[in-house]
């Protein structure tokens, strides 16, 4: 069954509509559409390696990349390497850490992005790209349940891709990483807490709670794999 297609429009450079002419065989139309496609499918053949690959370096690829957007594809398939190592060289006293406190090694990244096609460089774009703007709408808005069942799922994640046992995590922590905490407006401790007594299996368990059991001293500490709880 062939899919339904939807129209839109879009502005193209004059170039790459004379490129989409010399398909011969297609119509202009045809050609952009196949151009679209292909662009798709590229970007997908890896897509869980490179989000693996952008997650876990996000505290050295997220300031490395912050003057780069989505538009700027073309320099990040020819340059991320080097962009990234100039980043690492200017902040050569930093000591990088991944999203559980695990040691960050800036050679491997750089050995990493210097391995990836160039299309796979573009999706580490997009995958920083994404997590930023993410990022700053969450913060305009309260965290949701959702929100805090996620960002634990991606701490549980983090800490079986690198063999730990054990994640401890503290409410406070993981308010202030989704926005929201402090400030009074879009505080939700209480969701917080409730989501993170919730995602406790048989074998978790609470090692600090305040008073009320709802506070940002609650501290959980949940034992991995979470497949075995």
């Amino acid at each position: 069954m062939i899919a339904k297609l939807e129209k839109t429009s879009v502005q193209l450079a004059p170039e790459m509509l004379r490129d989409m002419e010399a398909w011969p065989g297609l119509t202009r139309s045809e050609a952009i559409r196949l151009s679209v496609e292909r662009a798709h499918y590229l970007s997908t053949l890896k897509a869980e390696e490179i989000s693996a690959i952008a997650s876990r370096y996000e505290p050295i690829l997220m300031p490395a990349l912050e003057d780069f957007g989505y538009q700027d594809f073309r320099t990040v398939a020819r340059a991320l390497p080097a962009i990234v190592t100039g980043f690492l060289r200017e902040n050569s006293s930093t000591t990088w850490k991944d999203a559980v406190g695990q040691h960050l090694d800036s050679s491997t990244l750089i050995k990493e992005l210097e391995q990836l096609h160039v299309a796979d460089r573009i999706g580490i774009l997009d995958c920083i790209v994404a997590q930023r703007n993410r990022t700053a709408a969450a913060r305009n808005r309260p965290p949701t349940a959702e929100d805090f069942r996620l960002a634990l799922e991606k701490e549980f994640a983090a800490g079986e891709r690198i063999g730990k046992n054990s994640v401890t995590i503290r409410a406070g922590k993981l308010h202030l990483s989704l926005g929201g905490y402090p400030s009074k407006k879009n505080n939700r401790m209480p969701v917080c807490c409730r989501v993170m007594k919730k995602m406790m299996g048989l074998r978790d368990k609470v090692l600090e709670s305040p008073p009320s059991g709802q506070g940002a001293n609650l501290v959980i500490e949940y034992k991995l794999p979470r497949t075995a709880n």
